[in-house]
């Protein structure tokens, strides 16, 4: 498919590095990477295009069309072929500008999908909050499912994050940005719960049962919809669950330099430009920074830079360059015991989900990584600093020689903290692996005298979890990671918490009311399992300490 008459030709390749510097990715999953690009059309004026990147297709994805005996597409043909049969039914949908693909006989190899840029403004962020514009939203939404009824078609990931309104709310004009899931004969259940999962919370039940009447064309609902807007409950029901545990679906968008080879965040862009450290090359320069760890290949630098909107101001980016990967981990990763991939890539994409989540993570700053050449080839991920932040264990380490009842109210501030973010991240189904307290940092007040006030810093200290290149996100036996993670910590804090203060940790860890006399025995079990991992992790450290001295 050619570009369309006047649209913008950015002169893109089938490979994501032939992306432009400058261009905004926007998201990468499951072989798919999406990017904004930036430039200008025939008449001069300013203008961007979506540039959708698909890996060749797996088997399962292509598996009825193969049953079926007809041709194979690739994912960006079947995506422009789904958006032309919206625009035909009077559903807005992107327009296709090209698409281009590489073949292996009958097989589809990697593609591309070029779509035009469509206008307004993400529902999910505009999304009015009461009166006659909700009303008119909830009407629009369901005339849109209605369109999709009468033309035999569905979309069942039509989520709010997926749509776009243009002009006042009161009248809007929506748009559907990602068409990749509808196709015909599709279950009308199944578009109207993804509305209805993705839905505010405070959508009153008038507004979605005017999306239903608007779906089936029908001024009142009889008892024949009733069946219908059960089935949609259920499945709304299970949306709402599987958008819960996944990061929000909002563009957190990344700027790609250096022919690709780097990926920065928007906002650190200048800064990287100011530093000199445009260029994957210049991350990974050993002449550049100060030399904080190596070990098995990694480094972890610090490299001071002049960052700030208003004005340059001096602070430090922590970078951990990756030389190449240990064979034994590489083997366990072969054998599916390991992440596969590139750690400093695992940890970008980790600090980008947490990020979205609220979790408190370093701020991400760049990714990038440069092709072995000659041995010098690697990867890295660069983080801000958390300002005023000390890793957790020298704390305790410290509060140790303070008076017993000081160093006691310090701890139990820090245990309810603490309990509070691993209890988050472990409930976004996240695991960490290395889940040690050197690998969390406080900020703890600056007026310890302070510590008996209501307003103390310590009623509510800052933590901060780093070191996630090893984090997993919905990882085969999550609760032995839980477990694990858990351990590690108990690892860590017998040294230096007194058991008691450990158990009562663990309490607040699993939500056991206070003046519980004894845990439960799930809970008990629990406990049993996290004793017995730290005292393997006890074991295994004290075998490697032998071996080193």
């Amino acid at each position: 498919m050619n570009p369309a008459p006047g649209s913008l030709d950015p002169g893109l390749s089938l490979e994501p590095s032939g992306l432009p510097d400058g261009a905004e990715v926007l998201s990468r999953h499951r072989g798919r990477l999406v990017a904004r690009v930036r430039g200008t059309g025939p008449d001069g004026a300013p203008r961007a295009v979506y540039a959708k990147y698909f890996a060749p297709p797996r088997l399962r994805e292509v598996l009825p069309a193969l049953l079926r005996g007809g041709p194979i597409s690739s994912p960006a043909a079947a995506e422009a072929a789904a958006a032309e049969r919206l625009r035909a039914a009077g559903v807005v949908a992107p327009g296709v500008l090209e698409v281009r693909e590489e073949r292996r006989g009958a097989w589809p190899g990697r593609s591309l999908l070029v779509l035009a840029e469509v206008p307004g403004i993400p529902l999910r962020r505009a999304f009015p909050k009461a009166g006659r514009a909700r009303r008119a939203l909830a009407r629009a939404l369901g005339d849109l499912c209605g369109r999709l009824r009468a033309a035999g078609l569905g979309h069942p990931d039509l989520h709010l994050g997926h749509l776009r309104a243009e002009g006042p709310l009161d009248a809007p004009r929506l748009s559907v940005l990602d068409v990749a899931r509808s196709g015909p004969a599709r279950d009308l259940a199944a578009t109207l719960a993804a509305l209805d999962a993705s839905r505010p919370p405070d959508v009153s039940r008038t507004d979605r049962l005017r999306v239903l009447r608007g779906a089936l064309g029908e001024a009142r609902l009889g008892p024949s919809a009733r069946p219908l807007a059960r089935r949609v409950l259920g499945l709304a029901a299970r949306g709402r669950r599987r958008l819960a545990a996944r990061a929000p679906d909002e563009p957190l968008p990344e700027v790609l330099l250096d022919g690709g080879r780097l990926r920065a965040s928007a906002g650190a862009v200048s800064a990287l430009r100011e530093s000199g450290l445009d260029t994957a090359a210049s991350f990974l320069d050993p002449a550049r920074g100060r030399l904080v760890r190596s070990r098995d290949g990694r480094e972890n630098v610090q490299i001071p830079v002049a960052e700030g909107p208003e004005g340059p101001r001096e602070t430090t980016w922590h970078v951990k360059r990756h030389r190449s990967r240990p064979l034994g981990e590489r083997v366990r990763a072969a054998l599916g015991l390991a992440p596969p991939g590139d750690p400093a890539a695992r940890e970008w994409e980790m600090l980008r989900r947490c990020l979205l989540l609220g979790i408190p993570t370093p701020a991400p700053v760049a990714w990038g990584r440069v092709e072995a050449a000659n041995g010098r080839g690697g990867s890295f991920v660069a983080t801000a600093a958390v300002e005023g932040a000390r890793p957790l264990d020298e704390l305790l380490a410290e509060w140790r020689a303070l008076p017993p009842a000081e160093a006691r109210a310090r701890r139990r501030a820090v245990a309810g903290s603490l309990a509070a973010l691993v209890r988050r991240f472990h409930g976004a189904g996240l695991s960490h692996r290395d889940l040690y307290l050197c690998h969390v940092l406080a900020a703890p007040s600056p007026r310890p005298e302070a510590l008996e006030g209501p307003d103390s810093a310590w009623a509510a200290p800052r933590l901060t979890l780093i070191d996630l290149a090893r984090a997993e996100r919905g990882a085969p036996f999550f609760g032995h990671r839980v477990v694990k993670d858990l351990a590690a910590l108990e690892y860590s804090a017998a040294p230096l918490v007194p058991r008691a203060e450990r158990l009562r940790w663990l309490r607040l860890y699993l939500g056991v009311p206070r003046g519980t006399p004894r845990l439960e025995p799930a809970a008990r079990r629990i406990a049993r399992a996290i004793l017995a991992k730290a005292a393997r992790i006890a074991r295994h450290e004290g075998r490697a300490a032998a071996r080193s001295g």
